[in-house]
């Protein structure tokens, strides 16, 4: 009798909740509404015979990813090293977004030397790479 009378339930909060509870759920929804002290087992035995089932919800995309606007030639072909200052440039712009401010932050890097970044800047706003590049070899390679 108690069975059926907690069969009934389980079918009452699979409808009130739209079909997603699953028998750990259901049992803590069940116990905290009827004060009552139901076990996860019990229920689950009796949301299987009962053909009930959570439904598992697609995962949200956190991420999408894009294509770039512009892919510049590997002239370095990953070959970093520089044996002298000024000898190789390279430079990237990096975007990140900072979602509750809903503000984005961007991150450039110019300069190899002897297999190490020379400059990194945060800015608010993209760089143009070759004015950032021109001011920076007038400042420091005069």
């Amino acid at each position: 009798m108690e069975n059926i009378n907690l069969a009934e339930l389980i079918k009452e909060y699979d409808e009130q909740f739209g079909h997603i509870l699953g028998y750990r759920r259901m049992t803590k929804w069940i116990n905290h509404f009827n004060h009552t002290n139901y076990s996860k087992n019990r229920v689950h035995r009796i949301m299987k015979k009962l053909g009930i089932h959570s439904v598992i919800r697609k995962k949200k995309r956190k991420y999408r990813s894009s294509t770039p606007e512009t892919i510049a030639e590997n002239k370095l072909q990953r070959d970093f090293y520089a044996s002298a200052p000024n000898e190789k440039w390279a430079s990237d712009v990096t975007e990140f977004k900072i979602p509750k401010v809903n503000k984005k932050v961007f991150l450039s890097a110019i300069e190899v030397r002897k297999e190490a970044l020379t400059s990194i800047t945060p800015t608010q706003y993209p760089i143009a790479e070759n004015k950032r590049i021109k001011k920076y070899k007038e400042k420091w390679c005069a």
